[in-house]
């Protein structure tokens, strides 16, 4: 069976290996099970509420922390195959990443303490 995955992986994908339902939300790529997940985070951190959607119009990926308060946070963005393509620290309430170099694809990002600690995994699509 297979399970959720998160923190650092690796993944290979064959022709075949990719289905989605969108239904559910999620995507199954090879071995890796990819949907938006929380990890427990610790209690400095629990009242913040984040989201992620990609503004297609503007190629521009938004992050929105509620509750930001005076919490450093960064960011993770990983292509389909698991390679980290872009990384940095969120910037306050709202962060912009602009996508305008990256090919329609599927990515994962995850939004970590700067202990490295994930707080959530979003799937974000680019079409």
């Amino acid at each position: 069976a297979i399970g959720n995955a998160i923190g650092n992986f690796d993944v290979s994908v064959g022709s075949g290996d990719c289905a989605s339902d969108e239904v559910n939300g999620t995507m199954n790529w090879g071995r890796l099970d990819a949907s938006t997940q929380s990890e427990a985070p610790s209690e400095s951190v629990d009242e913040m509420d984040l989201s992620a959607s990609f503004q297609a119009l503007t190629n521009l990926l938004a992050i929105k922390v509620k509750n930001y308060g005076d919490q450093k946070l960064d960011y993770q963005l990983y292509d389909v195959l698991g390679h980290l393509i872009d990384e940095n620290q969120l910037t306050g309430v709202l962060t912009n990443i602009n996508m305008s170099q990256f090919p329609e694809a599927v990515y994962m990002l995850k939004v970590n303490t700067v202990e490295k600690e994930t707080l959530k995994t979003f799937k974000i699509v680019k079409r």
